[in-house]
């Protein structure tokens, strides 16, 4: 028949290997142990199972010790491996408890670092609000020193410019004074002493004394009479104007000492508030200093925080989901 079928020049050719052409490939020992090690490799994405599959596949009929021997070592390799696995993992859970304990204390002190912090800046904002207070007290201050100045200033101008009238008044009247005692010697006429010399008034009955003298001058023929009572009156008025001098030279001594007075309590009152501004200026330098240097070091407490959770997040894979949720 193979003569028959078979032309000339064909011969057999061996295309495959398989346990299968023996007996069944799904009891085979060989391929039981290939499907076993392909479902391993399809689940644990192992270099080294793939490579031992591949051996269990292609190996011959009648050399599978080898292969058993090769298994023998992958599970040796495997027990130790997971021998170091659950080393390392003990090892995590360890290092995870003092891991946790530095971390519980970090951020224990970073929510120190928070409240003092929030604390510096309650008193940096205080310290501003004062510090604002004492500038504008300090240019109320100044304006008042301007105004009393000011007004100081109208006053004492008032008060030469009077004094400047009432001397000329005065000397006004010295002349004129002069004057009439001139013409009156001239005229032969001899006052006498006129000093306390009183102005010619009605009766006492018929007048109240608080009514003013009366300035009437006696008759014509009484020359002399008349002539002692206008240079009475000349008299009068220098000396009205001579106490009113004194009187405002008192009044403008007196006002100029109460405006020094005032003065003096206003720059003293200046100068407490301008060391009080620079006392305040100091304060908030150094509130800003310590909030600068307490927010370092919530910073290196927060990179030293995340540096342990970065290192236990390396090794957290290792072990039991118990404990994966601080990588969260």
């Amino acid at each position: 028949m193979f003569s028959k079928s078979i032309k000339p020049g064909v011969g057999f050719l061996q295309i495959a290997s398989t346990p299968a052409l023996i007996q069944d490939s799904t009891t085979a020992p060989a391929a039981k142990a290939y499907n076993a090690m392909k479902k391993a490799v399809t689940k644990r994405h192992s270099i080294r199972l793939a490579a031992l599959a591949v051996r269990i596949r292609t190996t011959k009929a009648g050399h599978f010790d080898a292969v058993i021997g090769e298994i023998d070592k992958m599970i040796g390799i495997l027990n130790k491996e997971g021998a170091d696995d659950l080393a390392k993992k003990t090892q995590c859970l360890d290092e995870y408890q003092e891991i946790a304990k530095t971390v519980k204390d970090l951020d224990w002190k970073i929510k120190n670092n928070l409240a003092y912090i929030a604390k510096m800046e309650k008193l940096i904002e205080l310290r501003t609000q004062e510090k604002a207070e004492t500038v504008q007290k300090i240019k109320e201050t100044q304006q008042y020193m301007k105004d009393i100045t000011a007004e100081r200033k109208e006053e004492n101008e008032a008060y030469l410019q009077a004094k400047q009238d009432d001397e000329d008044a005065h000397a006004l009247l010295e002349k004129a004074k002069a004057a009439f005692l001139e013409f009156y010697e001239k005229q032969g006429i001899k006052m006498g002493p006129t000093e306390g010399l009183r102005l010619i008034q009605e009766p006492e009955f018929t007048r109240s004394e608080d009514d003013a003298p009366d300035a009437t001058l006696s008759g014509k023929g009484n020359n002399k009479g008349a002539a002692k009572t206008v240079i009475s009156l000349f008299e009068y008025i220098m000396e009205d104007i001579t106490d009113e001098l004194a009187n405002s030279k008192k009044a403008e001594a007196k006002s100029q000492e109460e405006y020094e007075a005032e003065m003096a309590t206003a720059k003293k009152l200046e100068e407490d508030l301008t060391e009080r501004k620079v006392t305040l200026t100091g304060n908030i330098a150094d509130r800003n200093e310590d909030k600068e240097e307490e927010t370092k070091r919530m910073n290196a407490n927060n990179a030293d925080r995340d540096d342990e959770l970065k290192y236990w997040c390396e090794c957290v894979h290792r072990s039991s989901e118990q404990t994966s949720h601080i990588c969260s």
